[in-house]
């Protein structure tokens, strides 16, 4: 998921405050990714158009079916935790 945004990123070249208020409705309909997408930057008030490639879109439909609803935002992603390893008894009289 956090790679399909990084790419998104990447594509788009849009600022960080703005990418994370990107929603669902936004660059889909239906769950199938836009190729070209128009968005108003919140800082600047200006227009920016950026396409999202084949294979962005072809990882991005995994991404959108995560969402439960089109109003969601794409930073909403949840992050789950993994396990830490467990520390050897060599490095625990350090």
């Amino acid at each position: 998921m956090e790679l399909s945004l990084l790419n998104l990123a990447i594509d788009s070249k849009l600022s960080s405050n703005d990418l994370l208020s990107l929603k669902v409705s936004d660059v889909s309909s239906n769950f199938l990714v836009f190729n070209r997408v128009q968005y108003v930057q919140k800082k600047t008030g200006n227009d920016v158009q950026f396409e999202i490639t084949v294979s962005l879109q072809s990882s991005s439909t995994f991404l959108l079916k995560s969402f439960k609803n089109k109003g969601e935002y794409l930073g909403d992603t949840t992050i789950v935790e993994t396990p830490k390893p467990a520390i050897s008894g060599f490095f625990k009289f350090w």
